[in-house]
């Protein structure tokens, strides 16, 4: 019986602490200092609810978040296909329609950069080198007998100068230039002024066959149709691949208006004989894609390291970084042994790595990796799960924009606390993910999709919907201030 008395006394105390919270006048003053001779003493009761104000003010706090949650599915914009998923600290506040399949859009990107996250390391890199055929000779007239292959690691950000230079937003990419620099260097320091061959492009890291979704038939139709890609953003993928795919591009930084190759890896290694030729090493024969000699056949000239994965995903959750996503899914394909196409089974198969990290897939359809393709299927559940099963300071999550440089950075308040979230508006959806840390270290993990034709284009970005979101978990802790509740300052 003895066991009894400690939870009895217990409850004895809580059930006397709610009845004073009950009592309390929010607009009163809690306590006033009572003038005594006897020495001074702590006002707060030992056993007052003053003594837990964040436990105090919780129930209300998560009151008043679902029903800020509640007035956002109340606005007339909001169309009856969607959903909503808030959490704090893991703690279901609100939810509507959480397990039903919606097509996600760009917010799809995130899925992706968590599979990269679980399948490759943070510090890992692509690494793109030239080499020559190891028997190579060089005349005495500086002539090298033979081709260069510039061999494609699957690096997304290998770029130029003059294309990368058209954004204003310091964009981390692998310099294509600074490579040309070093193998030029190392061909002069060996005499070589003239090469009899061409530059030879090696994709064969990504066959072919595994570089185009458009058009790919799946068991629900193609991955991507030519509507699906008609903004550009898009299109051939290779291993060798230079400035995002692009052979040609006007002044401004509008995807739709630039020209896409249709053989990258070729088009790379024109461009490489240029950038040779600029530097005094003549090219003379025209380029081609033939594969490298391999093993012991081969003589490294020079490479160069992409930046970190960690770097990589920021890029694939841009706005722009459609490119940028796909790329990584192909690289998780070569590394997981199944081709590229077959994404479905590469993430949420009975084997994927979607599910191996115990997240609710079931339902979810996994097209492609940008979300441009209109088969992508996914629920709030699976964001704010995912979500939740990363750890703050991540890759994963350092990845997702602070709310401030994301696609909402411009219309949205101050906030107090931290949040990081990714928003889309296009096409048929328009949805935010994110987590916000409010100032009482309270975690919101939340998710909102919404569905209906055209409605991205109806509402645009930075729309009521995701201000409404936004808002309301960003009034995260709702209720009294702490110090409303805090004990009491001694009296004397």
């Amino acid at each position: 019986m003895r066991r009894l008395i400690p939870p009895i006394v217990l409850i004895a105390v809580l059930v006397a602490s709610s009845v004073l919270a009950v009592r309390a006048n929010d607009a009163a003053d809690p306590g006033h200092a009572v003038s005594s001779a006897s020495p001074p003493s702590n006002d707060t009761p030992l056993l007052s609810v003053r003594r837990t104000p964040e436990w105090l003010r919780r129930p209300t706090a998560d009151t008043l978040l679902g029903r800020a949650i509640q007035t956002v599915l109340s606005s007339s914009s909001i169309p009856s296909a969607r959903c909503i998923s808030v959490h704090r600290d893991g703690v279901e506040v609100a939810k509507n329609n959480i397990g039903s399949m919606f097509i996600p859009g760009p917010l799809q990107r995130l899925i992706t950069a968590a599979a990269v996250a679980e399948a490759l390391p943070a510090d890992s890199v692509f690494r793109t080198a030239v080499a020559v055929h190891s028997d190579a000779v060089i005349s005495e007239e500086g002539v090298l007998e033979g081709d260069i292959w510039l061999i494609g690691g699957g690096d997304p950000l290998l770029g130029t100068s003059d294309y990368m230079d058209r954004f204003d937003d310091d964009r981390p990419y692998t310099d294509l230039e600074t490579l040309a620099d070093d193998v030029a260097a190392r061909l002069s320091a060996d005499g070589v002024v003239e090469v009899s061959g061409g530059i030879q492009g090696d994709e064969s890291k990504y066959t072919p066959a595994e570089r185009d979704y458009v058009g790919e038939e799946t068991p629900l139709g193609p991955v991507w149709t030519a509507e699906d890609n008609a903004d550009n953003r898009v299109g051939p993928l290779s291993a060798l691949m230079v400035n995002e795919g692009y052979s040609a591009w006007p002044e401004t930084d509008e995807p739709s208006e630039n020209t896409r190759s249709s053989k990258p890896a070729l088009d790379a290694a024109d461009l490489f004989a240029q950038l040779l030729a600029d530097r005094g090493i003549i090219i003379s024969s025209r380029s081609g894609d033939e594969v490298p000699p391999q093993g012991a056949d081969r003589a490294t000239l020079g490479e160069i390291e992409s930046p970190p994965v960690s770097v990589i995903l920021a890029r694939a959750l841009a706005p722009d970084g459609a490119t940028t996503a796909e790329m990584l899914l192909k690289e998780i394909g070569v590394r997981s042994g199944v081709t590229a196409v077959r994404v479905s089974a590469i993430l949420s198969g009975e084997t994927g790595l979607l599910r191996r990290a115990e997240l609710p897939v079931d339902g979810t359809s996994i097209a492609d990796g940008s979300g441009l393709s209109a088969l992508n299927q996914t629920s709030c559940e699976m964001f704010v799960s995912l979500l939740e099963a990363t750890e703050i300071g991540s890759p994963l999550l350092n990845a997702v924009p602070d709310s401030a440089d994301g696609p909402l950075g411009r219309c949205l308040s101050s906030l107090d606390g931290e949040m990081r979230l990714l928003a889309t508006s296009e096409a048929d959806t328009t949805g935010i993910v994110g987590q916000y840390i409010a100032t009482n270290g309270d975690l919101v993990t939340f998710a909102m999709l919404a569905n209906e034709p055209e409605i991205g284009a109806t509402l645009g970005q930075c729309n009521i919907l995701q201000r409404s979101m936004v808002n309301a978990v960003s009034g995260h802790p709702y209720g009294p201030a702490l110090d409303e509740l805090a004990p009491l300052p001694a009296s004397g």
